[in-house]
């Protein structure tokens, strides 16, 4: 893996983007829940996962987390800026050689415009650089789906994004803009054709997040096989790297989390074998209300089913080996 200055990409980026949708390299994307409680941990205290941060290449923060402060995102619990940056968390993961990745919502019932966005991402940018570090991917966090809401049609919502992604790579060459959709709640056809539709915008993905709704899949009686196969080889065939979400659904305890997403990795493991980007990645609900599940460390202890234990036990199922390192780090 080789280092590069904000705003260029080095030519190891540019060429593992471009084999990625071909099967190489394969990188294993990890996101702690928005609010859990030992996020800061996975930092001050390394020693409690060394083998499981070994095969981590992505970390993946939620922008609120790197822009916003703990009265603007009550809902980010201890999880802020300010103390993931007294926990050393950006210099770790420099030391670590794992790239910074964040998701961001561009087009939202709340902010339907690019603009918001925008200023989102600048107040990430700018607290990263305070501490030496940039972000290398940029998650959307399903825009898509959320045009609807604002009344937007799929051009509209098309074209709300691509002046974002043009709004990024003026401001911030070196940022690689991928997408994540839902699906079934998307088709895969619907999907396809969005990505089509982003490519002719002048938007094209630089990489593709599939978040699998299983647990609705699986009470409707839908074979999810077919489709993620089929988005797997229209990924391949336009050297896209296609990845899926490894998460849980809300209300679940840590044990639940573990037994829902790990049978879900091995599900995923049977159709499609290894995708490109391997995300685990929690968006869970705990029963009480916050975003808290699972707890993340340690990743050996019996008794606790942890976040770090569930990558290990994912990436054994995966195997997406070797460690490719993600490309192009600051």
């Amino acid at each position: 893996m080789r280092l590069i200055c904000q705003g260029l990409v080095s030519l190891a980026a540019l060429l593992a983007l471009a084999g990625a949708g071909c099967g190489s390299p394969r990188l294993v994307w990890f996101t702690p829940d928005l609010a859990s409680e030992d996020m800061a941990g996975l930092f001050t205290h390394p020693e409690r996962w060394p083998l499981a941060r070994s095969r981590v290449d992505v970390f993946k923060f939620y922008a609120q987390q790197l822009a916003l402060t703990p009265e603007e995102c009550p809902e980010c619990g201890p999880n802020t800026f300010a103390r993931l940056a007294a926990a050393s968390a950006f210099s770790r993961l420099a030391e670590w050689r794992v790239a910074i990745g964040v998701e961001l919502p561009v087009v939202k019932a709340q902010s339907c415009g690019a603009d918001q966005a925008v200023l989102l991402l600048q107040r990430a940018v700018a607290n990263l650089r305070s501490q030496g570090r940039s972000i290398l991917y940029l998650a959307m966090d399903e825009p898509y789906l959320s045009g609807a809401p604002c009344g937007y049609d799929a051009d509209r919502t098309a074209s709300e994004v691509a002046r974002f992604v043009s709004a990024v790579h003026g401001q911030y060459p070196g940022i690689l803009v991928g997408d994540i959709e839902p699906y079934p709640a998307l088709s895969a056809d619907a999907i396809q054709a969005w990505i089509a539709k982003l490519a002719a915008a002048g938007a094209a993905p630089a990489f593709f997040h599939l978040d699998v709704d299983h647990a609705f899949a699986d009470a409707h009686g839908l074979d999810v096989g077919p489709d993620l196969a089929a988005l797997q080889r229209f990924c391949a065939q336009r050297a896209l790297p296609f990845g899926i979400l490894f998460s849980g659904h809300d209300g679940v305890d840590d044990h639940g989390y573990h037994d829902e997403v790990l049978a879900w990795t091995r599900r995923v493991a049977s159709i499609i074998g290894t995708p490109d980007h391997s995300v685990f990645q929690s968006f869970t609900r705990a029963a009480g209300g916050g975003f808290s599940v699972p707890l993340n460390l340690p990743e050996d202890d019996p008794a606790i089913l942890s976040h770090t234990r569930l990558l290990l036990e994912g990436t054994q199922i995966l195997r997406p080996w070797p460690r490719a390192g993600a490309p192009g780090q600051d």
